[in-house]
């Protein structure tokens, strides 16, 4: 996971891509898919795993492994 600190930019730490995957889930209708998120949400996938890591161990999240959709708790 990557932290903002001194050399590191807030805008490129993992707390801030959480957020703007968050954001993305929290306009969705529907529950989307891990990959229309990782697309909608503009992010790489290293950074989308960051950030779906973060936000599952902060409990904001659950996805489901058989459908493949994501979960807001």
């Amino acid at each position: 996971m990557i932290m903002p600190n001194k050399v590191i930019p807030l805008e490129d730490s993992s707390l801030f891509k959480a957020t703007k995957l968050l954001e993305y889930l929290m306009s969705c209708d529907d529950a989307p898919t891990v990959e229309a998120a990782q697309k909608s949400a503009q992010l790489n996938i290293s950074e989308f795993i960051d950030a779906l890591d973060l936000l599952f161990i902060l409990n904001k999240l659950t996805v489901d492994e058989f459908s493949g959709v994501i979960l807001l708790a």
